[in-house]
């Protein structure tokens, strides 16, 4: 039962952005009433919430778009904060 506590509070908290790991251990003793260490709140917040989030592939420049930079590039190569 106190998992289940400890689950829904975690969510509440990470929701509001607590910034550490420290931080969501002080305000979950404050809820459930019991004592929790910090160990625990990692690994909980790493099975249930935080979890490796792969990165997204970005296409690689084609040709064109290479040449439409350097073209451009060229063209702006004068100019100045002023322009």
């Amino acid at each position: 039962m106190w998992y289940f506590k400890l689950l829904l509070s975690l969510n509440k908290l990470t929701k509001n952005c607590v910034p550490s790991a420290v931080k969501v251990t002080k305000c979950l003793e404050n809820d459930i009433g019991k004592n929790v260490g910090v160990e625990r709140v990692h690994k909980v917040l790493r099975k249930s919430v935080l979890g490796a989030i792969e990165k997204p592939k970005k296409p690689l420049l084609s040709a064109k778009n290479i040449r439409n930079k350097l073209s451009w590039c060229i063209t702006h190569s004068n100019s100045t904060v002023d322009d």
